[in-house]
This record gives C-alpha cells, structure tokens and sequence, in this order.
C-alpha cells in the first residue's frame, strides 16, 4: 500500500503524576534515579509553557478551539474547549465536556445532517474538512460560523477531531450584500443604453453590457478577456489613449474622463466621452476600473453646423443679456457684427454702449422700449432699425430674437442681426412704381398686377379683381396660393421666376378660372421684370387677355389643315376644266411642286397618258356615279412616271362642281406585287426540292399545300394528303396534339417549336417543327406554316450526352447531379401537395477491403451487383444514384408515414445481407444507411443530404449494418465533433498537447521499471479533453499520424533523458511503452519514423516498446508483417495492447514478433471476486507462460488485485493502485526518488 502522508500533530498532556510514570521505568540505580528526576522537571515546565501558550492562542482566535470526540457506540462529547465557546454559542465549555447534544442542538436542522455525514466520512478517510453552517445563539439569533477540522483515529476505536469554530456572520451578510449589489449592478448595466465595461490592471474586459453588442455588433463573449488593443472596437491610436487612460487611473486612484472616436457596426464614425471610475478591493487598493461610454456623435454634428452657420451666416448672432440692474452687454456676437457695426466682437462683451451709439437717434427709444417690454411678456422680439457708421451710408438692419429669463434674474436674448438696406430701398421703388401705374392698370380691360419678387401681390387693377371676384384690398400681401390650388400657383410662381430671370417680356398661355361664376379661360399672359432706379429688382408686372374664342377658330382651322397636310395621301381639289385648286403638302412632296406651282395646272400636265377627250370621259362618270378608283400614272416635276391609285368623289360649292381626289403612289405595291409573284415561284422551287417536310394549312387545319418530301414520307399522293388535317391522315398519338399548337398559332399569331416522336416500323424518329404564322392583309393570321426536319440522329445523340450526364457509367445509376435535380423538383412537388418524402444516403460497411484485397474490377462488380439489389429493394418511383466511391443515395417521394422509410431501409439491408458472389469467392458487405424527411427535419435541398449524411454518419457508429433517422441532436453532436477536430488541428501548433507518464512496476521488487506514455490535450477554455472524446476523431480524420508521430518524438526524447540520468546513477532505464494506431501502420512509413526519431532523439531501441492492437495482427497483411519484422529487428520491443478484447486468434502470436501483451482492465477490474474473469485472466498468462511472453497487467486498482496477479505469476502492472498517469516531472521525481532509497538502502547493507 502506498504510505500515506502524517496526520496532525496531537499533543497529549498526562494527568498522572510524572514522578510515578518515571519510578516505573527507570533502572534500580540511584543514579539512573536522579536523571528521570530531572527530565521530569524540564518537561514539566515545558508543558506549563505549551499549556499558557495554547491559552492565549485560543484567547486571541476569533471562535473557540475544539476536541470532538465520538465513540465507538456513537456517543459525542467535548474533551476540550476554549473560552470562546460561549461568544459563540452561549454556553461554558463544562456544559458540553461530557455530552455534545446541548451544543448539537443549536446546529440549524438543515445543516446538522450535512455536518452529520461530513463528520461520518472524514472518520473513514481521516482527511481534514472544512464546513459552513447556521447556529441559533439564544440571545443574538442565527448566526453563521465556519468549522475547520482534522480528525484522528484513537487506540481504542474512537475518533477525535481537532479544530476551529470562527462566527462568519458579518463575512456572510457583506457577501449577500455584495451579491445584491451586483445584481444591481448588472440589471442596471444591461439596461444601459450607454457602454459600459470593467477593466482589471492588465486592461483586460472583465464585463461588457449588451448595449456594445448592439451599437458595435461584437459578441460579448468575443470581448470579454480581450484588451482595447484587440482592434474589435478601437483603433490601434484610440486604444493606446484608452489604455493609456485606464493605467493612469489604477495609478492615481481618481476618476478621469477622455474622448474616443470609433466606427460602429453600421461602419458610422462615432464620437464617444468615456468616463472611468476606479473600483476598490477589499484591500483599500484600486481593483477594476468601471468604463462608462456616452455617445456625443450628435452633439459633436450639432456643434460643427453651429460653427459652420455662424461662420457663414450673412448678418451677425448674438447673446444679449440684461444684467437685473439693467446693464445691457454682448454675452456672445460672432464675427458678422464687424460687416454691420464695423465693431469686433470684443468690444460689446462688457457693454452694449459702443453698438448703442451707432443706432439712428430716432431708432434709440424705440428700440429701448421694445426692450423693456420683451423683458416683462418674454415675446418674441422683431425689430427695424437703422444704423449710421462713421464714414459709411445709412444701413438697414433688422433683428429677430427670443428672450429667456435665468435663475439670477438676468434676461437673455438669443437672435440674429441682417442687413435689410437693399429691401428697404425696393420697397421705396416699388411705391413709386405702384403710384405710376395705378391709374395705366384702372383703364384697361385686360388683367393687370403686380407681384413683389416673393410673390406678394403689392397692385392690381379692377379687371383683376373680378377675375378673383375679391377688392384690391384684399388681394395685396397675398400669394397665388391663397386663391388657387398648389399645383396651379406654382407654375405661376415659376413663370414669375422665368420673367424676372429673362430680363424681356415673357408671353405665354395659361388656362384659368374666373371666380364666382366658374367659367375656363384662355389666357395669353405677358410677364416682365419690374426694376427700380438702380437697376435692382423690385418684382414683376403681369397683363393677361381672355383669347379663349379667338384661340378657339384658330384650332379648328389650323386641325383641318394640319390633318389635311399630314395624311398619308395626296388629297386635290379639281375643278370640272381639270384645274387644281387646292393639293395638300403630301401631293406636293410626292410631285416635286410647291403648293404655288401647282395650284392652276391642269391634270394633263401631271398625267402623261390623259388627253382631253378621257379628261371629258371621267368627268361626266365621275358626275352620274359620284365616285370612280382608277388606276393611272402620274409625272413628277423632274420627269419620273410612277403608278398611282386614284379614288375620286364628286362635290358641289356654291354652285361648282369639284372633284375631290385621293391619290396614292403604288409604287411600292406593283413592286411586291411583283416581287411576291417571284418569291412564289421561288418557295415553290425551294420547297419541292427541300430535304424538310413542308406544308401549308389553313384555319381548319387542313393541308393547302404539302411539297414532295412530305408527300413520300406519307407514301400517298397528293390528291390524297391535300385538304386533310393531321388527325384524319396520318392519325396516330400525337396527331392531337400537333393540331393543339398549331391552333395556338392561329390563336396567338407567334410562330412555334416543339419535337415531334413517332415510330416508323418500329423504329423511333424524331423531327423538329416550326409553325410560322402567315397574315392576311388584315392583319389576321390566315394560314401557317409547317417546316420539319428529321433530327433523329441528333436525338439519339443528345440521350446518350445526358446519359453521360446524368447517369454512373459503372452502375448505369443515376449519378449526383440527376438526383439532386430530383430533389429539387420532388421538394417543389411535396411542398404543392403537402406530401412526404424520404432522403436516404447509404455507405457500404467494408467496401476497402474487398478494393484492397481482390482489386478495383472485384470492386467494380461488387458496386453493380449492390446497385442491382438496390433497385429490387425500393419501389418504381423511387431514385437510387451512385453519389460516388461507395455511397449511394435513395429519393423516396410520396411516403404515406415514417414507417415506409423504415419498411424499405429495412428492405436493404435484408438484401444487401445476402453474400455476393464474386470472381468465385463469397462476400459479405453490409451498410449503413441515414435517413432524413421532408419537411420534418428541412425544406432545403442541401440540409436534407446534411442530414442524411449525418445519420448515415451516426449509424457507423452504432456498429454498422444499420439505418438511423436524423434527429437535431446528431446535427449538434456532429457540429461539436467539427469544432473538436478543428480544434485539435491547432493543438499541437499551440502546445497543448502535452504527454503523462503511468509507471509500470515490477510486483516483486516493487520498482519502477517503465512508463506508459499517455496523450493529454489542455484545451484552453474547457479543461482537460478526455481521450476517449479526441482519440477516435484523429483517428477518424487522419490527425493522428500526425500526433502519433508527435507522441513517438517526445516519449523517446523524454526515455533518452531519464535513461542518460539514471545510468549516469549507475541505475537499471525504464522502457517507455508508446501506442501507435493503426493508421500509422497503414498510412505511414512507420518504420522509417522509428528510425529517424531514434536517431534525432538518441533513445535506444531497447528503451522503446510500441503498443498494437490486435486488430492491426488480424488484418493479416504482408506489408504489416514486414514492417514488425523491421521494428523486431531494430531492437524495438512489441506489445499487443487491450489483449482478449477483440476478435482473438491466437496464431498471430507465434507468427509475429510479438515481445509482450498487455491485459486489459476490463478483465482486471473483476479479480479476484469474479471467477470467470479469474479463469480468463489465468489462461491469458499460462499462454504467454507457455509462449515465453512478457505480462504487463492494466487497471490495478486494489492489493487484492495486486496480490492476486503476483501469486498467479504476473510480474508487470500499472494503475492506480500505485500511480495515476503524472506529468513528466512528476515521474523523474518518483524515478529519483526510488533511486534515492535505492541508494541509502545499499549504503546502510555496507
């Protein structure tokens, strides 16, 4: 057993006295009598010392000091008790001597239990314990107090325990008080709108509150731990400043504040005070500093618009004050007060009285006046006043302002001072000017006003004032918006703008509405500027005049001879002599004539083939018939003769006949006429000699026209063929349908495409049809045009692309892409419909090996052979595809419940558990399949085949040959196992994989005489990760070639050192036992690692052990053997480790170079009680007896355990039981340790 450590010292005083103990031992000697004597003097004294030293020890100790003591029946008393037992409990330490149930009795129910139990296992384990619990003092009430105690086994059973009661009542209520505190803290925090953080003196964010969350858009989390410098909030200079800021504070122990600016999470630029306020610790010091952030960015913005309009305001803002003895100053004026009053700011600071002797002596009382009273009503204060500077012309200035009245009685004016000179000169131009014209705009019958550039209606005449149907009076000051609507009164106000801009008369039309009785109104309104003396811009002068009636002929005449002009004819008047009277513009364009040149000429002059005789003949049928259309050609003025239609209708004015002609050149016609006589001609040549079927069909559908390539792939004549429709020759499927499209055409008038699939003797062709739609010259579509060619060998090619396309070449499947099509178009389905639908993806169970050991064509073969059971074992409507290697995919649409998914994963592996026959040998192959369904686990195509992924992943697991449906907790278990090997990728790159050291110790000498080398991983954050949850995903992903290779180089650099040093000691090494997986073997010239490792690290072979499973024996392969052998040969000893726990054969033993196997813990645990366990773990080490093998038994936990495996023969153990797994500095010190007692043992033999 391993030594345990000493308990407390218990210091035992005697009640007997010393001179009989000493007279009992002492030799019969008088002069041995005389020593005792004196020992027994100094001890004496030396216990009254302790005795008063422990008094005043327990005197000064805040609580009393203690001896429990419980029987062996149970019973409890007080040996011994300081005085302050009664401080604490009210009661004497006599009361409680012989019997605790007084003092027991005050412990609060709920906590005497606890204490009851702490007290009943520490007797067990002798360990020291501390406790918190509640008493009841009988005059101060519940108190808390703290026991702290060691307890002690007595000679005669009992147990004693010594110790401390301290009252912790105050420590209790500061710490519920603290808890509350920042609670309040904390609730008031995150309700901030401001943020707020908390600083140690490292600088680093110990809280952040929400509400930088909200405005940066940064995790909480992601900050907390973090310093400004981070770059997460502030920039590389602000966060220097701030840090900077926080240190001066820790510093000082005082508050101070600085301004920040940073970017949010909107990338807006914002401006930030932060104010810090120290925090102090228990220890008076400053422990955290509290960060306190206000957004100024508003105040920041308003300020900069402030000083920019101050800046660059024409005139001047002020802060006049009126101190309450009346003194008047300038509390603040910018700098525009010096283009005014000449005077810079500071003159007026202290006194008004410099601006006050610039203002017109007759504007002063006024002024004043207006002062006095905006200091009793505090209205709004408008003034007019004028300003006479030295040496410079009379000025106009106005002032606005608002007064306040402050708390120590002074009124405040806050406004702005403008120059108004050039307003008031206006004004004085524009009453000269009103006067002027007011008696011109009183005379006459036209609308006349006059508008101020503002708009403002200043004059108008009495005309004007019926249009408004209002008096002068009431129409000057006003705007056109006061007696129009909005629309209407701004196209006025941008017609005045236009006329004052223009600097000339303005005429336009305007429609409007008299007032009262409503009539609309034409007007043609005329707007100049009006200007005064100087040249300035005093408003704007308008005249309308109502030309409603007069605009009215005017349009109808200008209609007629605008449509007369613009119709696409030639229109002439010709009176009964042939003479024209009137041609309109296009019968002028068409001839070459002017309108002059040819009024008067006769018809004959522009008809080259009339004479007068037919002149004469057309007149008088044109006069018995009232109309005629001819055809005739006509002459133009250079010379060219082209066809015209004529249409002539006969006319009588005022007594004349007149016949009025339309002419048109047809020209163009004749052309087409021509020309489609001549494409006719030419479609029939093309048409009859194309190798493409073409016909012609009218409304009805039936043949018009069909050429001879048509006619002899119907094998008719075309008596027979024409005027049939496709249903009635030749028939057959699609006959119908062909005659659909073709009614669509009609219908729609666009032409169109579709591929036409029948079957000629049996053997399938294809065609590609164009329908083209052919107009009437109405407009309709009058017949339509079939073109076909035979595609046939095009189709055939097309199917055989997407074949490749979409189908596995090996499996003749359809491959990823056509189920993923499948898919999609099954989730749009299901979704219309409601339906349910299945995603299975399924991954064969030892594909590798059969790849491996009979080749890629056994592999082959065995893929077809699944794809086929695979098909027998899912409905028609379902998809099987190969989504590549050995994973397939099965879309089941349709399902009516969970329970079909279920019938057909189960129909699979029922027909996949069949064994294969390939290349005359029997296969087993089984499969996991993972099932996921819509919608109930996602509508999203690619989370369905994560999901189904993750399932298939998850039935792997559970052992293979198993189908598990997708649940939500797969999908989180597989994120974690992601997160996991992500970060176990950056494990070894960071350090934090470290190694542990479990001994292995040789049960008859009871020395150390190697190590297990055991992989640790201290992850930042969560602690130490168990092996069992990262081993398997470096296996998984392939890390652990890499982390093995890590394992190997360190344990072997760590055997080289410990060795060096302990034969250096003249010491026996340990060997350093490594586990190598599998993977290394596979995946890896292991060999070749060994090699290098041992060469660069300096270890010895022989210190080496590498462990093996027996899984990597059972695979039988001659690279693997191969690979033993050059590690045996090496030196390198090997162990099969978990021996017994897989799938044993025996005979790997004798056919390896096998130096040790190591028992598994599994069968350990059990001995020496579990006889079956017992039994195994013998015959396990009579087969390495026989075999001449070493024995390293794993999980000794017991020295039964122990014992037994010694008395059976096993030499070799580890576990618990003499040592958990330790550091690498813990093992030398336990090595040197050993060595140490190595050496003193030899040195006291000799």
């Amino acid at each position: 057993m391993p030594a345990r450590g000493p308990g407390p010292t218990k210091c035992v005083i005697s009640k007997k006295p010393m001179s009989s103990t000493f007279r009992r031992r002492a030799p019969k000697t008088s002069l041995s009598r005389c020593r005792p004597m004196r020992q027994v003097t100094r001890l004496q004294l030396q216990q009254a010392k302790l005795q008063e030293r422990l008094s005043s020890v327990a005197a000064a100790v805040p609580g009393f000091l203690f001896t429990i003591r419980v029987e062996v029946d149970g019973h409890t008393s007080f040996p011994y008790a300081s005085a302050g037992l009664e401080r604490l409990f009210g009661l004497r330490p006599e009361e409680i001597r012989a019997d605790a149930a007084t003092l027991r009795a005050r412990y609060h129910p709920d906590d005497r239990a606890r204490l009851l139990k702490l007290m009943t296992e520490t007797a067990g384990t002798l360990a020291p314990f501390r406790i918190e619990i509640r008493i009841a003092h009988p005059d101060r009430g519940q108190r808390w107090v703290e026991i702290r105690s060691t307890p002690q086994r007595q000679a005669d059973g009992a147990t004693e325990w010594h110790g401390l009661m301290i009252d912790i009542s105050e420590r209790k209520a500061m710490e519920e008080c603290l808890v509350a505190r920042e609670e309040q803290f904390r609730s008031l925090a995150e309700n901030c709108p401001d943020p707020i953080y908390r600083y140690d003196r490292d600088c680093r964010r110990l809280y952040v509150n929400r509400a930088v969350d909200r405005i940066f858009g940064k995790p909480v989390a992601a900050l907390i731990g973090c310093s400004p410098s981070d770059g997460m909030l502030l920039g590389e200079r602000q966060s220097g400043k701030l840090m900077e800021a926080i240190r001066a504070v820790f510093a000082s122990g005082a508050a101070n504040q600085i301004n920040v600016d940073c970017v949010d999470r909107d990338q807006l630029r914002r401006d930030y005070n932060v104010l810090l306020v120290p925090e102090p610790g228990t220890d008076g010091q400053v422990a955290t500093v509290l960060a306190i952030a206000r957004d100024l960015t508003a105040i920041r913005e308003a300020e900069r618009r402030m000083a920019h309009f101050v800046a660059n305001v024409k005139g001047f803002v002020y802060t006049l004050r009126r101190s309450p003895d009346g003194h008047y100053s300038f509390a603040f004026a910018s700098p525009g007060i010096v283009d005014l009053f000449g005077l810079p700011p500071v003159d007026v600071e202290s006194d008004m009285a410099p601006l006050h002797a610039l203002l017109h002596p007759a504007d002063r009382p006024g002024i004043e006046a207006a002062l006095a009273e905006t200091v009793l009503s505090l209205s709004a204060l408008e003034l007019v006043f004028r300003v006479c500077r030295p040496g410079w012309p009379e000025r106009w200035v106005e002032a606005r302002s608002t007064p306040l009245r402050e708390s120590d009685g002074s009124t405040v004016w806050h406004g702005f001072m403008y120059d108004v000179t050039e307003r008031k000169q206006n004004e004085r131009a524009l009453e000269e000017s009103r006067n002027h014209l007011a008696s011109v705009m009183t005379t006459l019958p036209d609308f006349i006003w006059l508008k101020d550039p503002d708009g403002v209606y200043v004059a108008c005449n009495p005309a004007f004032e019926r249009y408004f149907d209002a008096p002068q009076a009431a129409i000057v000051g006003k705007t056109d918006y006061d007696f129009v609507g909005g629309e209407l009164a701004d196209f006025f106000r941008e017609k005045d703008r236009q006329a004052m801009d223009a600097g000339s008369v303005c005429i336009y039309e305007e429609w409007g509405r008299v007032a009262g009785g409503g009539r609309r109104i034409l007007l043609e309104t005329r707007k100049v500027a009006v200007r005064g003396a100087g040249g300035e811009l005093v408003g704007v002068l308008g005249i309308s005049r109502d030309i409603t009636e007069r605009k009215r002929r005017e349009d109808e005449l200008g209609l007629l001879n605008y449509a007369i002009d613009h119709i696409e004819e030639a229109v002439y008047l010709i009176d009964d002599q042939g003479r024209i009277t009137y041609a309109n513009q296009h019968a002028c364009r068409g001839l070459g004539y002017s309108k002059e040149e040819l009024r008067g000429r006769r018809v004959l002059d522009i008809d080259p083939d009339c004479h007068e005789v037919l002149w004469r003949e057309h007149w008088r049928d044109l006069r018995s018939s009232g109309s005629l259309t001819l055809e005739r050609r006509h002459r133009t003025k250079d010379g060219r003769i082209f066809p015209v239609e004529i249409v002539a209708n006969y006319l009588e004015s005022d007594g004349q006949g007149y016949n009025m002609a339309m002419i048109r050149n047809i020209t163009e016609r004749k052309r087409m006429e021509a020309l489609l006589l001549t494409r006719e001609q030419e479609f029939r040549t093309l048409a009859e000699n194309s190798p493409d079927t073409i016909a012609r069909y009218d409304r009805d559908c039936r043949r018009l026209y069909a050429n001879q390539k048509l006619i002899t792939q119907m094998e008719k004549g075309r008596g027979q063929i024409l005027g049939t429709t496709p249903i009635e020759y030749p028939g057959g499927t699609h006959a119908q349908a062909y005659m659909d499209k073709m009614r669509a055409v009609f219908e729609h008038g666009e032409p169109r495409d579709f591929e036409l699939h029948w079957q000629v003797e049996g053997v399938g062709q294809c065609s590609h049809i164009r329908l083209s739609p052919e107009f009437d010259d109405a407009g309709q579509v009058a017949r339509v045009l079939a073109v076909g060619r035979d595609i046939t060998e095009i189709d055939q090619y097309r199917k055989k692309v997407r074949h490749l396309a979409f189908y596995d070449s090996l499996t003749k499947l359809p491959n990823r892409a056509l189920l993923f099509d499948r898919i999609r178009l099954e989730i749009a389905h299901a979704q219309r419909y409601r339906d349910l639908a299945g995603l299975m993806i399924l991954d064969l169970d030892r594909f590798k090996q059969v790849n491996d050991t009979l080749g890629h064509g056994a592999g082959d073969r065995l893929l077809c052979e699944v794809a086929q059971r695979l098909k027998y074992a899912v409905r028609a409507s379902d998809t099987i595809a190969r989504l590549g290697g050995d994973e397939f995919g099965v879309l089941l649409p349709e399902l009516r419940d969970k329970g079909d998914l279920e019938t057909v994963a189960g129909k699979i592996l029922q027909a996949l558990a069949e064994p294969f026959h390939i290349e005359g040998r029997e296969l087993f192959v089984s499969c996991s399949i993972g099932v996921a369904l819509f919608p109930d686990d996602s509508v999203e195509m690619e989370a369905l085949l994560r999901y189904a992924d993750t399932a298939m992943y998850f039935a792997k697991k559970k052992g293979r040959n198993n189908f598990q449906f997708y649940a939500r907790e797969m999908g989180e278990q597989f994120s974690e196992k992601l997160e996991l090997e992500s970060a176990l990728r950056k494990a070894c790159d960071k350090g934090e994989l470290v190694l542990h050291y479990q001994p292995q110790i040789d049960l008859p000498s009871g020395r150390v005489v190697g190590a297990e080398a055991l992989l640790r991983w201290n992850r930042p954050g969560h602690g130490v990760v168990p092996p069992d949850r990262f081993i398997p995903i470096a296996e998984e992903s392939g890390l652990i070639v890499e982390i093995g290779e890590w394992v190997l180089a360190s344990a072997c650099a760590a055997a080289a050192d410990l060795n060096r040093r302990l034969e250096a000691a003249s010491a026996a090494p340990v060997k350093m036992a490594v586990n190598v997986s599998t993977r290394q073997f596979l995946r890896n010239d292991l060999v070749g690692a060994v090699r290098r490792i041992l060469a660069d690290s300096g270890c010895r072979a022989a210190w080496l052990e590498l462990e093996i499973t027996e899984g990597l024996l059972l695979e039988d392969s001659p690279e693997v053997a191969d690979m033993l052998a050059e590690l045996d040969g090496m030196g390198v000893s090997l162990s099969i480790d978990d021996f017994g726990t897989g799938y044993s054969a025996l005979s790997y033993l004798h056919r390896f170079p096998v130096a040790q196997i190591k028992i598994d813990k599994s069968f350990v645990q059990g001995i020496p009680h579990a006889r079956r366990q017992c039994e195994l773990v013998k015959a396990m080490l009579s087969i390495s007896a026989s075999l001449q093998l070493e024995v390293v038994a794993e999980g000794v936990e017991t020295q039964a355990q122990a014992d037994y495996l010694r008395a059976h023969g096993c030499s070799l153990v580890q576990g618990y039981f003499f040592s958990k797994p330790v550091s690498r500095a813990a093992f030398e010190a336990m090595l040197m340790t050993e060595q140490s007692a190595a050496l003193a043992h030899r040195a006291a033999a000799t």
